[in-house]
């Protein structure tokens, strides 16, 4: 597994986002939401951050559609989720997208949806 970390030069919390969802995709906390609530508001909390980074329209739509595309993956409960989202990195780096761009909008994107289900949980 190291290597393969390596190889494709992974930073670590985006490491270890991959390895929860292998270890464990039972526990993934997409499990709870609906795809298209998931994309809303994950969109909420990203689109700020794009912003602030100062991408042109164009590169923040290309986010907006890779963020539908991971949600999509972690939505469908696939075991083989962490694999996919490796495949469709790489798809939307061919397409122009810096790598840690991409790994850094899906470790924000997991770690809402961790937030939502804590909070659902307490509310309950």
């Amino acid at each position: 597994m190291a290597e393969e970390n390596n190889r494709i030069n992974l930073n670590r919390q985006f490491a270890g986002v991959l390895r929860e969802l292998a270890a464990s995709p039972e526990n993934n906390p997409f499990a709870v939401v609906e795809q298209k609530e998931a994309e809303i508001c994950s969109w909420q909390e990203i689109e700020p951050l794009l912003r602030g980074m100062g991408l042109s329209l164009v590169r923040q739509n290309q986010c907006r559609w890779f963020l539908r595309e991971v949600i999509r993956l972690l939505c469908s409960q696939s075991p083989y989720v962490a694999q996919h989202i490796k495949f469709c990195i790489g798809k939307w780096q061919v397409f122009g997208l810096n790598r840690e761009l991409l790994q850094l909008l899906v470790c924000e994107v997991y770690e809402w949806a961790k937030r939502q289900k804590r909070d659902d949980a307490r509310a309950a």
